[in-house]
């Protein structure tokens, strides 16, 4: 009989027909991996979440898939508990006063550094009971996994000078994992650029004006979906409809993470810069694999993993410092060279296949499971 998993989640998924935020993402590429390898495989939600999410969205309906499961909050820690033999939390406020019986088996996902985050956004006393929150989860978890390689030494670090744990084992490099799109762009006179995610306190640097005077510059045409600052806990459902002041430059409404991707794909090149930070330097950016996984080449930092990935398959472009002078000298390079921007899209395939697909990123993980072997003591 296959292990029964939970993997819980606090985002609308890929597939309700609503927008997904990272955690959603996350949550479905370890659903597909674990799916494909033989488990029987839950997403699960507990159902303030996703009222609040639609809240945040303005959504009124959405599509719940066979694999979603939607918990009522008193029922969440016994089913959990007792229809399941793995649960997975994808950092800590998902598992907020869960206590695991002596049969369930925990995996703790350091998919992001939001303790460094939320230095960034939160009162010393919400931050010290939030460290709390994550340090009462980790000390029941059985398998640590980790959003790439960098995440994986900060999860290290983490749990032998903060949570007092013995790593036992290797931490896996369980990267976040997507489907491949195939597609391409319709023919264009003018280079498409495209810039998704929004502007949080940790991703500063590019502005809408930079990418009006980048349109102006160099005509080209600029996609953004929730170009604006992004404020935890407010309501983004209506972000995308300021006013551009170009009109090359065309800002998108919020949207699910389906018409998300399909107007990723549908651009030359994808942008994911910004000024360093610690958490830049440690985070494993949803944003640029999402256009990886729509076949979109990008634009990137080299000072972190995936500007660093995308130099070693050719899947894009890397800037050594945030600078828009620099953006500009790149972007008339592409728009001079049509062939170099054809070549980085081919081997979006290759990055694809060698760090964003679901069944390879879950070896690890699904290997750990069928033998029991722990990692943290």
């Amino acid at each position: 009989m296959s292990q029964r998993v939970a993997i819980c989640c606090n985002s609308l998924i890929p597939g309700s027909g609503a927008p997904s935020s990272a955690q959603g993402l996350r949550a479905n590429g370890l659903y597909l991996g674990l799916r494909d390898a033989g488990f029987a495989v839950d997403i699960v939600n507990i159902a303030t979440s996703v009222s609040a999410q639609m809240d945040r969205w303005d959504v009124k309906r959405v599509t719940i898939p066979a694999h979603w499961r939607i918990i009522q909050e008193p029922q969440y820690t016994g089913r959990l508990n007792n229809d399941y033999d793995v649960v997975i939390f994808p950092n800590w406020p998902v598992a907020k006063n869960f206590v695991k019986n002596e049969k369930v088996r925990v995996v703790y996902d350091f998919f992001s550094a939001t303790q460094v985050e939320h230095a960034l956004i939160s009162e010393p006393g919400e931050l010290a009971e939030r460290r709390a929150e994550k340090l009462a989860i980790l000390a029941q978890a059985d398998f640590v996994i980790a959003n790439g390689g960098v995440q994986a030494e900060y999860a290290r670090t983490f749990l032998t000078e903060a949570a007092g744990r013995t790593v036992t084992g290797p931490i896996p490099a369980v990267r976040l994992a997507l489907p491949y799109r195939e597609s391409a762009p319709l023919p264009s006179e003018r280079l498409r650029i495209f810039y998704g995610g929004f502007l949080q306190a940790w991703t500063t640097g590019i502005r809408l004006a930079d990418l009006e005077d980048l349109a102006r510059r160099h005509n080209l045409e600029i996609h953004a979906i929730g170009l604006g600052q992004h404020v935890h806990f407010r309501d983004l459902s209506r972000v995308g409809r300021q006013r551009a002041g170009h009109e090359r430059v065309v800002l998108h409404d919020v949207a699910s993470f389906e018409s998300y991707q399909d107007t990723n794909a549908a651009c030359d090149v994808a942008l994911d810069i910004f000024e360093p930070n610690e958490e830049r330097r440690i985070s494993y950016s949803t944003r640029a694999i999402s256009a990886l996984a729509a076949g979109c080449p990008l634009i990137t930092m080299s000072f972190t993993e995936i500007g660093r990935l995308v130099a070693e398959t050719g899947a894009g472009w890397t800037l050594d410092t945030f600078s828009v002078e620099a953006l500009q000298a790149l972007v008339a390079r592409l728009c001079a060279d049509p062939g170099e921007v054809a070549a980085a899209r081919a081997r979006t395939r290759d990055f694809w296949r060698s760090y964003i697909d679901p069944a390879k990123q879950i070896a690890p993980l699904a290997d750990m499971l069928r033998s029991d072997v722990r990692n943290v003591g």
